[in-house]
């Protein structure tokens, strides 16, 4: 460029424009090395960007699918799980059946086995009621198209087995106390419900009535105590004192109506339970060496007013109007012993098979004959390794555990008592060669009958008047002969029973046990079908469809065993429920085989993909910083050129010197 001109500066100029762009390269260069991506907005590759956003979006998709396929993994193996317990109660059901089904069993034998295959029943439906993974139930769920495969009958109403509080029957209360039969309540559709009784002075008491709506706001509890309105003072609160107990009630209402409810309760008897018994104390005549008596006389209780003496038997009075037979004293004279025992002979006495007999008269009944019927006894030796051999344990309800006395085969004789001491399980047997005896107890039972036929409390006529249990404590220095002087002095013709009744009568009340009104519940199987979302379009999923399970499905919901045949049939049964439990495991495991092939497939499409989308949107980093490096070199050259061509002009200023 020729002349000397200060007007423009283009050399300055040149070089603040390449210096510009080579300044804006610089900065694109150092914004893809900081953030790591080579398009960081639209316009640095319009095209890549949309391309790559799409692959985001399969990318982004398939790694939460395999998160999906993960869940769904966890859900067949809980369903798996499940199965495998459930397999484990079948397995069990069979071999109880298959055991139930041997003749060498009794049907007492087979209902013990029946309690636990009930038990363990209840416990399969629970499992396919309540297993769920993430709050979904796995088995107990709605579906489409349901099919019907059998009904449950499940109680519209059942009413809570509770008794009252013990109330001690007095001469003041007496009066206002149920008769029993007559306790019962009465429901209709307009009032609701309400007790009533008749009252031993002849007075017929009632409740309010309950409204519908006023038991359904409190669950259908209520407390017949609290609706006496028409009762008031010594009389009310005598009521409310052995009436105040709630009943609880467990209402189906998902398939129970009104009417249902009302067929439950009305006419439902609430039972009674009087004090019905005197205890007594085995007199002998002589020292019997720890041989105690108790005695239970059936009567139903009046008052603690009724005694007897002392040395005395007991005299049962009645009057025509009283529904209590009423005991009084008497002499021992009517008191006597007829057969059973006498002999000092042990040998006698083992095959001795003569009941022991005690006559006595009763006011009111007649003549009672006491007739020994039944040995039994238990030993104090706990031990672990001596169960089933002098003692076991009968498993009872929660999981409590009961001392079962052995009875004697022989009966209730000389014979029997022998049995409990020398026995297989004999209190002073020898365990197996040589172990040591253990004390324990033998007791003597027998059945109180009268003779004649008489009227009792309840209005039944009876020959039943209670029973007698004599309690002979065995000691380890005891042997046969010691024994048998033992039974020999507490049973003779000089032997006493002194019923003498020292406490207080008392009387309890329990609200119905059963309702026999049941609701016919629908019980359905079908298809249970869901889908787990195995990628990222809209069809890439896997259906997993399973049969909705529970014992009516299995076919045990009615499986119960009473006899051999109903065993066999049941093995039969359980074969089937094994059947429909292996296909459903086996198709589980199937889906999570799939399922874990399915996960494995995303991944290696996520990482593919992945790798593509980064060839497209993220920096090389090596090439991007050789880049950096030359713009900065080519930047700072171009600020020195543009700071000497600036310099350039200075020059003029020499031509005006």
């Amino acid at each position: 460029m020729g002349g000397f001109v200060i007007q423009h500066n283009l050399s300055a100029m040149n070089s603040q424009r390449t210096y510009g762009l080579v300044a804006d390269r610089n900065f694109k260069s150092a914004e893809k090395l900081s953030s790591g991506y080579k398009v960081n907005r639209a316009a640095d590759d319009a095209a890549g960007l949309a391309i790559s956003e799409k692959m985001r979006r399969q990318i982004r998709g398939l790694r939460q699918a395999e998160d999906n396929i993960q869940d769904g993994i966890s859900f067949v193996q809980v369903a798996d799980g499940a199965l495998n317990e459930t397999h484990d109660i079948l397995q069990r059901m069979n071999e109880l059946c298959v055991k139930a089904s041997n003749d060498t069993l009794s049907d007492t034998d087979r209902s013990y086995i029946n309690e636990e295959i009930q038990a363990i029943k209840k416990e399969s439906d629970r499992i396919f009621n309540t297993t769920s993974f993430n709050n979904r139930n796995i088995w107990n769920i709605e579906i489409e198209d349901p099919i019907l495969v059998g009904y449950d009958k499940v109680q519209a109403l059942g009413v809570t087995d509770s008794s009252s509080e013990k109330v001690y029957v007095t001469a003041d209360n007496l009066g206002y106390l149920p008769i029993p039969g007559t306790f019962t309540a009465s429901a209709d559709s307009t009032n609701g419900v309400k007790v009533s009784w008749t009252g031993f002075n002849g007075t017929t008491y009632s409740s309010d009535y309950i409204s519908w709506d006023d038991l359904e706001a409190s669950s259908y509890d209520f407390n017949i105590a609290d609706h006496l309105s028409s009762y008031s003072g010594d009389e009310l609160a005598t009521l409310q004192a052995f009436l105040n107990k709630k009943i609880y009630m467990n209402v189906e209402t998902t398939v129970a109506t009104l009417d249902d409810y009302i067929a439950s309760l009305n006419n439902a008897s609430l039972s009674t339970n009087y004090t019905n018994y005197a205890t007594a104390t085995f007199k002998a005549p002589s020292d019997t060496s720890g041989v105690s008596a108790s005695a239970t006389i059936e009567i139903y209780a009046k008052d603690k007013s009724s005694h007897a003496g002392t040395e005395n038997a007991y005299d049962f009075a009645s009057t025509s109007n009283d529904s209590f037979i009423e005991p009084s004293p008497s002499t021992g004279s009517n008191l006597t012993q007829i057969s059973g025992n006498g002999t000092t002979s042990v040998t006698t006495a083992a095959t001795s098979t003569d009941p022991w007999i005690l006559k006595f008269t009763m006011e009111g009944i007649g003549t009672v004959t006491a007739k020994s019927s039944g040995v039994s006894w238990t030993s104090n030796d706990d031990r672990s390794e001596n169960r089933g051999v002098w003692w076991q344990y009968y498993n009872g309800k929660n999981g409590s555990t009961y001392k079962v006395p052995h009875s004697a085969t022989s009966g209730g004789n000389l014979a029997g008592v022998m049995e409990a001491l020398k026995g297989d399980t004999g209190v002073l047997s020898e365990k197996k060669g040589g172990d040591t005896n253990n004390s324990g107890n033998i007791y003597i039972s027998f059945d109180l009958t009268a003779d004649t036929a008489f009227t009792a409390a309840d209005g039944n006529s009876t020959q039943k008047v209670g029973t007698l249990t004599i309690d002979i404590p065995v000691d380890i220095t005891d042997d046969d002969e010691s024994i048998l002087a033992k039974v020999n002095a507490a049973l003779n013709t000089n032997t006493r029973i002194d019923l003498s009744h020292s406490g207080h009568d008392t009387f309890n009340w329990y609200t119905p046990s059963e309702n026999h009104h049941t609701v016919d519940v629908p019980v359905y199987g079908g298809q249970i079908g869901m889908i787990i979302q195995s990628g990222s379009e809209a069809d890439n999923d896997i259906p997993i469809v399973y049969e909705k399970l529970n014992n009516g499905v299995l076919g045990i919901r009615n499986l119960e065993i009473t006899d051999s045949a109903s065993a066999q049939a049941a093995i039969d049964t359980l074969k089937g429920a094994f059947k429909v439990v292996n296909e459903q495991r086996s198709l589980f495991g199937a889906y999570q085989n799939r399922m874990e092939h399915a996960v494995l497939n995303d991944n290696n499409i996520r990482i593919n993909t992945q790798d593509s989308e980064s060839q497209i949107r993220d920096t090389n980093m090596a090439k991007e910083m050789v880049n950096y490096s030359l713009t900065n070199i080519l930047k700072q050259s171009g600020e020195s050129m543009l700071a000497q061509a600036n310099q350039s002009k200075q020059g003029v200023l020499s031509l005006l010197q």
